[in-house]
């Protein structure tokens, strides 16, 4: 994703492989190394969702022309950890 002169809205859906909800008490983290986030970029799955997931995050270019990467990292109570990664450039 090119953040190069114009913010990005980055929709997501978290669910499990026949898009049911990820399980309650879930930890779920957005980072990036390129750019700065705006909306949720932490928060815990409550116990009581039985869809999937979803949030928006907005990247801003943060000054420097540079790549990247846009990472979410999910971590269950049980420690079972799963992920996903975005290349970004501004």
């Amino acid at each position: 994703v090119n953040i190069s002169g114009a913010p990005a809205t980055i929709s997501v859906t978290l669910s499990d492989v026949n898009g049911n909800s990820i399980p309650g008490g879930a930890n779920v983290e957005v980072a990036s190394s390129n750019g700065e986030l705006g909306g949720t970029t932490s928060f815990t799955v409550s116990d009581f969702v039985r869809n999937p997931t979803q949030f928006v995050v907005t990247l801003v270019e943060d000054g420097t022309s540079d790549d990247g990467v846009f990472e979410i990292s999910i971590t269950t109570e049980a420690g079972s950890t799963a992920g996903a990664t975005l290349s970004i450039q501004d």
